[in-house]
């Protein structure tokens, strides 16, 4: 027990010697380890969304968005079913709010076909979903999503007039923030079984659809043929977009490595210029604890102990950086949540990592100049008293 009080007041007094520079190495450190933290927080965050994606989005789920789909009619969803008939279908149609109403007091209306919720899309948050006896008797019955019920203060239950003339009552509340749904609908949505609303014309109209298979080789056939068939002759103005969980995750993919390259980049030159900083004060301190040095070699200390020391001094420095560093990302993530920036914070796991590698990093840039320390005969340093 002596031995470690001994070893950690020598280290101290080693720290003390020379604060100016100690606190440089710090600094320099402490602003790469920020860095690193920030990364690893967003590359953490990026991945467990990727991840939450693919659960909630389905691996053999896609969304279809037809662009300029002004003259498109919803009988187009059967010649996708013709083509495609191992894979279900469900169609999506986009009615603007009723100027009537005020257009910032309305939702966007979208006209669904009764499957919709089968196909997973969207999760329940309250109440329910339409069932059979609702399509069948054309109640009008809606679901509204999250944002909907937050704008328009729409509880289920709850009864409102709708563009067509009817009042519709909702039935439930859903999240649309992730899955195939997130493609197409928008935040604040009204939806509603096209069978049961009451303009016709409004209702054969088609902006995209939702397509589930077996599983991801059944969905790009499905897409294939699918893409095919939009792309025949006589089709023109048929443009459209394929939303798939792959597609997703690889744009997010592009985000998290351009994100964590640029953090990355910053927070190993900083940890560059800190560890050149710190085995800079390792042996600029060599030279003027020379005699030190040397009479701790007379009093009998071995070549390790010497290196040991000078390790030891790195590695405190490092840490201390390191949970400097921590607090400083911590910083940073509050002020970017306060401006509306969401930010992930650097968790206990990844504090535990960034500690872990400071501790071999200390010392591979200590390890030259402990070396040199180590191998000072006593009698040559003592010589230079």
């Amino acid at each position: 027990m002596s031995a470690v009080r001994l070893y950690l007041t020598d280290l101290a007094e080693g720290l003390r010697a020379r604060p100016s520079r100690t606190l440089g190495a710090a600094a320099g450190l402490a602003i790469g380890w920020m860095c690193a933290c920030l990364s690893l927080a967003i590359g953490s965050e990026v991945r467990a969304a990727a991840r939450r994606l693919e659960r909630e989005f389905g691996l053999n789920t896609a969304a279809l968005r037809l662009e300029r789909a002004a003259d498109i009619d919803r009988s187009l969803l059967d010649e996708f079913r013709a083509a495609a008939p191992d894979a279900q279908w469900t169609g999506l149609a986009m009615l603007t709010a009723d100027s009537r109403g005020g257009a910032a007091a309305q939702p966007t209306i979208v006209l669904a076909d009764e499957d919709l919720f089968d196909l997973g899309v969207g999760a329940l948050r309250e109440g329910r979903s339409w069932d059979a006896a609702d399509v069948a008797a054309c109640l009008p019955m809606a679901v509204i999503t999250e944002a909907a019920a937050v704008t328009l203060g729409w509880r289920p239950a709850e009864s409102r007039p709708l563009r067509d003339g009817r009042v519709w009552t909702a039935v439930g509340v859903v999240a649309t923030d992730g899955g195939p749904a997130a493609a197409l609908l928008p935040p604040a949505a009204v939806i509603v079984p096209w069978t049961s609303w009451a303009e016709a014309v409004e209702s054969r109209h088609l902006d995209g659809a939702i397509v589930r298979a077996a599983d991801e080789p059944s969905l790009a056939r499905a897409i294939e043929r699918v893409s095919r068939l939009l792309e025949e002759p006589g089709r023109a103005g048929r443009a459209h977009q394929w939303v798939t969980a792959d597609l997703v995750r690889r744009r997010i993919g592009r985000w998290q490595r351009t994100a964590a390259a640029g953090t990355a980049a910053l927070g190993a030159l900083a940890l560059l210029l800190g560890g050149v900083a710190l085995a800079s004060r390792l042996a600029g301190e060599l030279k003027h604890r020379t005699p030190e040095i040397g009479l701790r070699r007379a009093l009998g200390a071995t070549r390790a102990q010497i290196a040991a020391l000078l390790i030891g001094e790195a590695v405190a420095v490092n840490l201390a950086a390191a949970i400097g560093g921590w607090l400083l990302a911590l910083a940073a993530v509050a002020i970017a949540n306060a401006t509306g920036r969401a930010v992930p914070s650097p968790g206990p796991f990844i504090v535990a990592v960034v500690l872990g590698v400071s501790v071999p990093m200390s010392a591979l840039f200590a390890w030259l100049p402990a070396r040199r320390a180590a191998r000072l005969a006593p009698a040559e340093a003592l010589r230079d008293e």
